[in-house]
């Protein structure tokens, strides 16, 4: 179980896509099978992400994501082992 859900991801192209494990590097085979308003159930993820992992999820359809969010992150680096937000972006939609 993630702590993101229909309040925070798109997911009207399709349901977010597991990517990386924070640390640990590149999160294969695992599947996001379903949100509800605060959660997104993971699958198949193994050890790969114990509990307390923060996950990279690929984005269906970004410009959903901009209702959702007024200030978008900007990161130094997305695959750095710590990436630091460097920036704000804000949305107008």
């Amino acid at each position: 179980m993630l702590d993101a859900g229909k309040r925070d991801l798109p997911f009207d192209e399709g349901l977010p896509e597991p990517q990386l494990v924070r640390g640990a590097g590149p999160l294969t085979g695992a599947t996001v099978t379903a949100l509800n308003d605060q959660h997104a159930f993971l699958r198949d993820a193994g050890p790969a992400a114990p509990v307390g992992a923060v996950l990279r999820l690929g984005l269906s359809h970004p410009c959903t994501a901009f209702d959702k969010w007024s200030l978008i992150p900007v990161l130094d680096h997305a695959d750095a082992e710590n990436p630091r937000v460097v920036d704000l972006i804000r949305t107008y939609f």
